[in-house]
């Protein structure tokens, strides 16, 4: 009888230390890009039709280029993110304003700021300076620290031409320190 009760406990405790594995669920597309910050993180990524987008160059390293002067033309600030995805194709991503010298909203038009998209693989170029072109959406610049350098902000947009090309960019965020 004492015997039965050690293996008893003893099953017990083998089978309560027994964990099943499970597979990690997948990553949704939005769980796969950087977080949203405001610390100079330096992270840039967006989905670009539904999948995540996040810049790489030819050696899988981040590739993305702030440029802010509050100077030039009344204020200039732009983004520029590349991801290659295939030897010697890669796409472009970019937006920026004009009059911008502080944080803000910036409506994309015809006229002012900058959003544009580029596959030089396909090729296809669909950019708001172009006017066969329709832009729909905006730039939030939420932190333009030119004493730390640090500029941070979220943009959504919509690109799309009169040959049915669209582009559709949401949850674009983007973090940098100069």
């Amino acid at each position: 009888m004492k015997y039965v009760i050690m293996a008893s406990c003893l099953t017990i405790l083998m089978a309560a230390s027994c964990k099943k594995n499970k597979p990690p669920k997948p990553l949704t597309e939005l769980e796969k890009l950087p977080p949203i910050t405001q610390t100079g993180a330096n992270t840039f990524g967006c989905l670009l039709n539904g999948k995540a987008w996040i810049p790489k160059d030819n050696y899988g390293q981040a590739n993305f280029k702030l440029a802010v002067d509050p100077n030039f033309q009344d204020g200039i600030f732009g983004v520029t993110a590349i991801r290659y995805y295939a030897p010697g194709k890669f796409q472009s991503i970019s937006v920026g304003s004009d009059s911008c010298k502080n944080i803000g909203v910036f409506t994309f038009t015809i006229k002012s700021n900058n959003a544009r998209f580029t596959d030089y693989g396909i090729p296809l170029e669909l950019t708001n300076q172009d006017s066969s072109n329709t832009v729909l959406g905006e730039l939030n610049i939420s932190k333009y620290d030119l004493q730390n350098r640090i500029f941070s902000g979220t943009f959504e947009l919509t690109l799309y031409n009169n040959k049915t090309d669209t582009v559709k960019i949401t949850n674009g965020r983007f973090d940098k320190k100069l």
